[in-house]
């Protein structure tokens, strides 16, 4: 599999995760205060994906592995946020 700078492989990724986890902490932190995601973060990898037939294909659209990460970091928040403010 192919692996550049934006799209690391999900395993390099994980290697790297204490070194970089503050500084990614940071950004995703800032893009919520802000309510601006970096458009790096909105960078996908489309593929066309065949549902049978000649002309018939769905999009598939891949995040990064970094995207993903924010992804979930978001989704934590909001579930945290949403148990301790609505029950």
């Amino acid at each position: 599999p192919s692996c550049n700078f934006f799209w690391p492989m999900p395993s390099r990724v994980k290697l790297v995760n204490l070194s970089i986890s503050e500084a990614l902490t940071s950004i995703f932190n800032m893009s919520l205060l802000h309510g601006v995601v970096p458009d790096i973060l909105k960078i996908s990898k489309v593929t066309p994906f065949d549902k049978g037939g000649e002309t018939n294909y769905r999009h598939v659209s891949t995040l990064s592995s970094f995207s993903q990460m924010f992804e979930k970091w978001v989704y934590k928040q909001l579930i945290n946020y949403t148990e301790k403010h609505l029950h």
